[in-house]
């Protein structure tokens, strides 16, 4: 596989991601993000391989989901994917080896906000509040 400058074989990250389904690639997962150490870090990975950067904050927000039921910060890790993952077109991402594609970045999107939605309509029955006019788009 190329070695990029931060010591990174994309090459076996990707294979790492694909070896094993999600939840188990999240040990993988988490490695890249330490690698990543902030926003300025997810930059430089941008830069190097935005596929396996989008990927990973796609299991990110997903884990954060589905297996720990934070949706807030699921919803910030997605809004950083949203980010990059609108610089290309989802087919070329679905045309490369990774294994996440457009389909199932949308997927987590409508995910999150059916979560958000849920989430505003319990808040508006523990207020006492009407629904009606509360929509999520």
């Amino acid at each position: 596989g190329q070695v990029t400058n931060a010591g990174i074989v994309w090459s076996e990250y990707q294979e790492a991601l694909r070896a094993t389904e999600f939840p188990g690639n999240m040990g993988a997962v988490s490695e890249m993000l330490d690698t990543a150490q902030g926003l300025e870090g997810m930059d430089m990975l941008a830069q190097q391989c935005i596929f396996g950067l989008v990927s990973t904050l796609y299991y990110v927000a997903r884990w954060l989901l589905e297996g720990q039921g934070e949706v807030g910060r699921a919803r910030w890790f997605f809004s950083a994917l949203d980010a990059y993952a609108t610089n290309f077109h989802p087919e070329i991402m679905a045309r490369s080896n990774w294994p996440v594609t457009g389909e199932m970045i949308d997927n987590l999107r409508w995910a999150l906000l059916d979560q958000q939605a849920e989430q505003r309509r319990r808040e508006a029955e523990e207020q006492g509040r009407d629904q009606e006019g509360l929509r999520i788009y």
